[in-house]
C-alpha cells in the first residue's frame, strides 16, 4: 500500500488529486491545507474517508511537513498564489520547507529510508521548449501579467533543482488549466497542447510519479487532455476560434470564470474581453465526446472598422 502527500490540498490541482488518488482504496493519502474546515467544505467526501489524514499547518512548519510525508512514495507540491504581487515566494518557500523536512527525515533515519520524489506544479509558459507554440507576443503578455507568479516559480525550480543529491523532483508544466471532466491524458517530454483539466493533470501527476522506469525525474514534463476542441473562422477578418469552454465548466465553476486564450485579427492581437467596449460575439455548438464545447469568439469592432 503506497502513500501520498499531497501539500496544497484546498487548490483546484489538491482537490483533483485528492480526488483522483481517493479511486484507489488501497492507498494512504495525507493532505497538508491551511485549513481543514476548508478542505472538507470543497471535498466533504473526506469526512468518512479512512485512507486520507489531514494535516492542517503553515508551510512554513518543517516537523509538521515531516510527518505529513514520512513513509510516502510522493510529494505533490501544488501551493502557489494567483496573486501577482512583488516578492511573492509561496511555492519557494514550501520547497525550502519540505527539503528541510526531507533533511530532518534523512538524519533521523541515518539516510537507511528512501525519500520520496517530489512532483512540482509549474507552468510552460516558462519553458522555452514546452511553450514553442505559443505565439510570442501572448507569451510575452503572459509572462508580464502573472511576473512575480512566474518568477516564483522559477526561484522554485531553481532550487529544487539544486537539491538533486538529496531528493528527485519532476516538474510538471500544464499549459492552460481548466475546471473541466476528465478526458483522458498524455505524458511529453517536448512541447504544450495547451487546454488541461484539473482532474487529467492530477492523473497525469500521478502516472509521472509511479513511472517504474524514472522517466520523467528531473525533467520538464508536460500533461495534456485528449479533447477535441471544436473550431470555426468568422467572415470578419479571418477571426480564429481559440477561446473555449465547456458546459462542464459552468456547472463547476459558479463564478462562471472561464478560459479565453488571446486572438489574432489582422495581425494586431485582441484580447479575449468579457464586454468592456464594442464587442461582437459569434458563438457555435458543437458535440463533442459526451458534453457540449461552445466555441466563442470575443473581438474588438474597432479593429474591423479600421
Amino acid at each position: 500500500m503506497s502513500t501520498y502527500a499531497i501539500i496544497g490540498a484546498t487548490g483546484n490541482c489538491g482537490t483533483a488529486l485528492l480526488e483522483i488518488l481517493s479511486r484507489d482504496p488501497t492507498l494512504t493519502i495525507r493532505g497538508y491545507c491551511r485549513s481543514r474546515a476548508k478542505l472538507l467544505a470543497l471535498s466533504p467526501s473526506l469526512v468518512n474517508n479512512k485512507c486520507v489524514e489531514i494535516f492542517e499547518g503553515n508551510i512554513d512548519d518543517v516537523g509538521l511537513l515531516s510527518q505529513c510525508v514520512q513513509g510516502s512514495k510522493a510529494i505533490f507540491h501544488v501551493v502557489s498564489t494567483n496573486t501577482n504581487i512583488p516578492g511573492c515566494n509561496v511555492g519557494l518557500q514550501t520547497a525550502q520547507t519540505l527539503v528541510a523536512a526531507l533533511q530532518q527525515l534523512q538524519t533521523a533515519t541515518g539516510g537507511a529510508v528512501s525519500l520520496p520524489k517530489i512532483v512540482l506544479l509549474s507552468s510552460a509558459t516558462i519553458d522555452d521548449q514546452l511553450s514553442e507554440k505559443i505565439p510570442w507576443l501572448v507569451r510575452a503578455m503572459l509572462l508580464t501579467a502573472s511576473k512575480h507568479v512566474y518568477d516564483d516559480l522559477r526561484r522554485t525550480e531553481a532550487f529544487l533543482r539544486d537539491q538533486h543529491d538529496l531528493v528527485t523532483t519532476i516538474f510538471i508544466k500544464p499549459g492552460v488549466l481548466s475546471v473541466d471532466k476528465q478526458r483522458g491524458h498524455c505524458l511529453d517530454l517536448h512541447s504544450e497542447e495547451s487546454f488541461v483539466s484539473y482532474l487529467d493533470l492530477a492523473a497525469a501527476m500521478v502516472e509521472a510519479a509511479d513511472d517504474p522506469d524514472g522517466r520523467y525525474d528531473m525533467k520538464n514534463v508536460r500533461g495534456w487532455a485528449r479533447i477535441s476542441l471544436a473550431s470555426c473562422r468568422s467572415d470578419l477578418g479571418g477571426v480564429v476560434v481559440v477561446a473555449v469552454s465547456s458546459s462542464g465548466d459552468r456547472c463547476l465553476d459558479p463564478q462562471q470564470e472561464l478560459v479565453y486564450v488571446s486572438i489574432f485579427a489582422r495581425g494586431r492581437l485582441c484580447q479575449g474581453l468579457y464586454g468592456d467596449g464594442r464587442l461582437a460575439e459569434l458563438a457555435s455548438q458543437t458535440e463533442v465526446d459526451e458534453g457540449v464545447v461552445h466555441p466563442l469568439v470575443h473581438f474588438n469592432q474597432e479593429l474591423f472598422d479600421q
